[in-house]
């Protein structure tokens, strides 16, 4: 009969909703990371080179170290963003 729906199809299909939003959340989260990269760049150089009638080497080192700047703490929030994925992804191997 087609609306008996067995334990194993309900748990198959529950796993596929988990599957579904963790596939949302990472997602979000490059989106996210697209979005800050953008924002930063605007920033860097609007304030390092906006000031400035053409590019110089203040310019160019002003905007060397907010990009390092950035990608220190990009990498911190990757590492977090890494964290929280292997947990959730933990939690559907069990």
């Amino acid at each position: 009969d087609d609306e008996n729906i067995s334990d194993q199809d309900f748990t198959r299909a529950q796993g596929a909703q988990r599957r579904l939003q963790n596939f949302i959340f990472v997602e979000q989260q490059k989106e996210a990371m697209t979005a800050a990269v953008c924002k930063l760049s605007e920033k860097c150089f609007t304030t390092c080179y906006k000031p400035l009638s053409k590019r110089n080497k203040a310019g160019d080192e002003c905007m060397q170290n907010c990009v390092n700047r950035y990608f220190d703490t990009g990498s911190l929030v990757m590492k977090r963003v890494a964290k929280k994925i292997n947990k959730i992804t933990g939690s559907l191997n069990k």
